[in-house]
């Protein structure tokens, strides 16, 4: 019985960093963007990102199901399309896309990148892992912030 005291306490007590967690993260200015993004990839809607559920991200993201990597322009249209940006920060995107570098953005990218997001290293992504790699990514590549923000 003590023990479950105890464990209430320090559950009572985890609450107000987890809420300052929360806060901090819907203020980061592409939060919603972010989010949108990680629920779409959340495919079981556990709240985790699997490194299957990157895969077969990529997989829904090819122009093509025989393709082996995602090709620039069809990637451009797509991000555009979908979260509305401008070609030139679409583009950008894809060069952060390809973690090695070589031109294309394929399978050997995606794991490059969910191992980059994955702070924690448990193979894992959090939303809040997701939101602060996605959201430091779209600084990076100079995207607009979001109007009414």
């Amino acid at each position: 019985m003590k023990n479950m005291h105890l464990l209430s306490l320090f559950l009572i007590s985890l609450l107000p960093l987890t809420l300052a967690q929360s806060n901090a993260l819907r203020s980061l200015p592409y939060y919603q963007m972010a989010l949108k993004t990680f629920r779409s990839i959340d495919t079981n809607r556990n709240n985790v990102i699997e490194r299957n559920e990157s895969i077969a991200n990529f997989e829904s993201f090819k122009q093509n199901p025989k393709d082996t990597e995602i090709n620039r322009d069809w990637f451009i249209r797509r991000v555009t399309h979908v979260y509305g940006l401008n070609s030139s920060v679409a583009s950008s995107l894809y060069n952060q896309y390809d973690q090695d570098n070589n031109g294309v953005v394929n399978e050997t990218d995606y794991k490059l990148m969910y191992r980059a997001f994955d702070k924690d290293r448990n193979e894992r992504l959090t939303i809040d892992e997701f939101i602060r790699a996605d959201n430091n990514m779209l600084i990076a590549v100079g995207a607009p912030e979001p109007r009414g923000k």
